[in-house]
């Protein structure tokens, strides 16, 4: 970076390649040039700074040494811009060295007619020499810092409160929710008509979601495909775009600096610019929800450092409201979960993605068996099956299926596996149990035997599915892990049973009694 009309100065030299990348958005808006022939003491007119960027100011430039003439210098045109708080700040500051001269400073200080920088190269220069940082999520103190212990008194007072949510069981309150999926798949598709429903309060396919401000950024798709997709998510809801203004915001990141967190071993933990200027806009915007699309593109650290994804994970929850805010992250899948579709591991990394979220959504195609099932090759059947398979603070073991709707140019989806209501939840499994007895019992009219294995070629959700009275809600591979679950149960209640038995072939074998 070179000042106007000055050398490169040696200060950004030692830099390391994660703040050289920061400074990249360090051109600030807020900038004003003097007009020509101007006077050199007229006001610096510039955009305000708030007081957590003030006391995050002061402490960085406390952290950095005065006594470097070039550093001296190169932090005045970094604060000119921010005029007699510019100067109020730098002169402070230049006076913890023992070099300090008043006139020197006040000829310095005038002599700088325009700036090209601004003051976040402080906060990098800083971060370079080894701050810590602070939290621009905070009001006033460094992220370091922790909260009061709480007080349990105080607490005993006041009657408990049940976990909230946005979307029930889904999507809880105060915490951070990833939903990852193979590329090209749809979530970002899906992930934006879940926004539009949020913002609108209005049924994400059947499943009631709270109405919030959303801010998504959108780091993969373009504003030309954003407005294609919104048209026909908007034409589906029987809205207008319009509609939306005010209750949800995007911001079209592609080809811009959309890295919120890096790390560089020599710095420690690194909150970026774009971090800075979500953080900004987060807070003017009144921001509920928070939806990353995605997680590769915004998160610059290791993917297997479990630290790591903690400390990103960490600094998005503090942009939203702790009771009624949300984030969700947007990711890619590991590839070996290309050929294991029913993966209980719907992500990329480290177990610190699982552990760091308190929801986890997996999307992905759903595959039955082709006809040539002996050989077992599984075929796409055209839907895409979402599950929840995890939520800390809801019912998990739910899921949603999609399917592309071309007169909506839309995947279309309803929740196929539980209701949201536990009493209909309850009744639906009660139904599917009594579906699995019929399909049992038909079987066994036929002379057949019904596999106790749960793995292989030949298993009992083989041969009951192919009964007519086999649940409906339960058919289809993606289905196999919760007829598992229902038949475990069903053995536990001793409603079935099982029994050894020879077969023609002399083998000991084991089978399901549907008695």
């Amino acid at each position: 970076m070179t000042l106007p009309g000055a050398k490169q100065h040696s200060v950004l030299a030692p830099l390391p390649d994660a703040v050289r990348n920061l400074l990249e958005g360090f051109r600030p808006s807020n900038t004003r040039v003097y007009p020509e022939g101007g006077d050199r003491d007229a006001p610096y007119h510039c955009t305000d700074i708030g007081e957590p960027t003030l006391t995050h100011l002061k402490q960085a430039l406390e952290f950095l040494s005065s006594d470097d003439r070039d550093r001296w210098q190169f932090f005045a045109h970094a604060l000119k811009p921010l005029s007699d708080l510019g100067l109020e700040l730098w002169d402070a500051w230049s006076r913890k060295s023992s070099k300090y001269n008043a006139r020197d400073s006040k000829r310095v200080w005038r002599s700088i007619r325009s700036s090209r920088i601004g003051y976040r190269v402080v906060f990098a220069t800083a971060y370079a020499a080894g701050w810590s940082g602070p939290s621009y999520g905070s009001t006033a103190e460094p992220f370091s810092y922790w909260p009061e212990n709480i007080d349990l008194k105080e607490l005993d007072q006041h009657a408990p409160q049940s976990p909230q949510f946005i979307m029930p069981d889904w999507l809880p309150c105060g915490y951070a929710t990833m939903i990852a999926g193979h590329g090209g798949v749809g979530k970002s598709g899906i992930s934006l008509h879940l926004a539009v429903c949020i913002a609108l309060g209005r049924p994400f396919f059947g499943i009631p979601t709270k109405q919030c401000r959303v801010f998504y950024l959108s780091c993969e798709d373009r504003t030309n495909i954003l407005h294609w997709r919104l048209k026909h998510i908007c034409a589906y809801e029987g809205i207008s775009i319009t509609d939306l203004d005010g209750k949800l915001e995007i911001v079209d990141l592609v080809g811009h600096d959309s890295i919120l967190y890096a790390h560089d071993p020599r710095t420690g933990e690194t909150r970026t610019a774009a971090y800075q200027t979500v953080s900004e806009r987060v807070r003017a915007l009144g921001t509920d929800v928070l939806i990353v699309d995605g997680i590769s593109d915004a998160f610059g650290g290791n993917e297997n450092s479990k630290v790591e994804v903690k400390q990103f994970v960490n600094s998005l929850l503090a942009l939203i409201p702790d009771d009624t805010g949300a984030v969700l992250l947007i990711g890619h899948v590991a590839k070996p979960a290309a050929s294991a579709p029913n993966t209980s591991e719907g992500y990329s990394g480290t177990t610190g993605w699982h552990n760091a979220v308190r929801a986890r959504w997996y999307l992905y195609p759903e595959t039955e068996p082709s006809d040539d099932w002996n050989g077992g090759r599984l075929v796409r059947n055209g839907y895409l099956q979402l599950e929840l398979q995890k939520s800390n603070h809801g019912e998990g073991d739910q899921a949603m299926r999609f399917r592309w709707d071309q007169q909506a140019r839309l995947f279309l989806g309803a929740a196929t596996v539980s209701s949201v209501n536990p009493a209909h939840r309850v009744a639906a499994q009660a139904q599917e149990k009594q579906g699995i007895l019929n399909a049992g019992r038909a079987a066994m009219g036929k002379g057949l035997n019904v596999p106790a294995a749960s793995t292989g070629p030949n298993t009992a959700f083989h041969v009951l599915s192919a009964e007519a009275v086999f649940p409906q809600s339960l058919r289809g591979q993606q289905n196999r892990k919760r007829f598992q679950r229902l038949l475990r149960e069903m053995l536990s209640a001793q409603t079935i049973s099982i029994e050894a038995y020879t077969d023609a072939s002399r083998h000991a074998r084991q089978r399901l009694l549907f008695t």
